[in-house]
């Protein structure tokens, strides 16, 4: 089952993504065994692709801006293709193996504390005055640019 909650003076546009979410969510078997925020990362980050946004656009766009940010920085190494065959077969043993090869010095027990973190801060911000589609998104949170720059990436994407 999908479960929406529609609100009736929102966009279209907001109301197709919030449901291409929920649609990637059930086709992947909500990740099944991934990282929590690599899996709603990757998918706000397909569902706002399927629009042919540029990562600037999604990144400001998306509610999950750090975990589509953290999604954005894993694919300048890890091809995307074997991202989403993880994704889509729930295999986190795959993605662990596309992680340690792409990022070999990279712990990736820590980078799993770090979005761990990230996402138990984002849930903090968020509560309890959450309502889906009205955050202001930061580009470049200092989250982000933190397991960026553990990834040995640039700390900013977007400048």
């Amino acid at each position: 089952n999908i479960y929406m909650r529609l609100i009736p003076d929102n966009a279209a546009f907001r109301y197709l993504t919030n449901l291409l979410h929920e649609l990637f969510h059930h086709y992947s078997n909500a990740g099944s065994g991934l990282p929590v925020f690599v899996d709603v990362g990757m998918t706000d980050y397909l569902s706002y692709k399927s629009f042919n946004l540029s990562d600037y656009e999604i990144a400001d766009a998306t509610g999950y801006f750090k975990e589509a940010q953290t999604v954005m920085a894993l694919l300048e190494k890890i091809p995307e293709r074997e991202i989403m065959t993880a994704y889509f077969s729930g295999n986190a043993k795959m993605f662990e193996t596309s992680f340690k090869k792409a990022f070999p010095g990279a712990d990736y027990d820590t980078f799993l504390s770090k979005g761990d973190a990230m996402v138990k801060e984002t849930f903090e911000e968020i509560s309890p005055t959450f309502e889906l589609g009205f955050l202001d998104t930061p580009i470049d949170h200092p989250a982000v640019q933190d397991i960026r720059t553990f990834l040995g990436l640039e700390p900013k994407k977007f400048f």
